[in-house]
């Protein structure tokens, strides 16, 4: 586990598993490109840090422990970021969700299936733009 200061949405990435302790409740945060095995471990690995963050920051045995989705964010848990839910709706890995940011989401956005990647289907994005430029 590694600790990420001023976390924000930015820094969750589809890859990775994610822990937010607002030392009331914890969350752990699962990307939709997260392998298989560790989707099935991710309360396991919330109820592991919540007995580490006891013994070391005095966190209540108590705490509530939500399992998160990505994509499916409650607001209870927007409420800690300063939350864009135009980034929560982009599929695909990171480095594709990089780019749809970077061109911005239009309607001649064109997203094609490829292949199933890590368990998670890959997607590549084509934009009207770019191909005019290459004709």
């Amino acid at each position: 586990v590694t600790e990420i200061f001023n976390f924000c949405q930015d820094d969750m990435l589809t890859e990775d598993l994610m822990i937010l302790d607002t030392h009331g409740e914890v969350f752990i945060w699962i990307g939709q490109c997260v392998e298989p095995k560790e989707k099935q471990k991710a309360f396991e690995i919330g109820q592991k840090y919540i007995e580490h963050a006891m013994s070391i920051e005095d966190l209540s045995p108590y705490v509530p422990l939500y399992k998160v989705s990505e994509g499916n964010e409650p607001c209870f848990f927007k409420t800690y970021f300063s939350w864009d839910n135009t980034k929560s709706v982009i599929h695909g890995n990171s480095f594709q969700k990089k780019l749809s940011l970077l061109f911005g989401l239009r309607s001649e956005v064109i997203w094609v299936k490829l292949a199933a990647l890590h368990g998670c289907i890959a997607e590549l994005l084509l934009q009207n733009e770019l191909h005019k430029a290459n004709v």
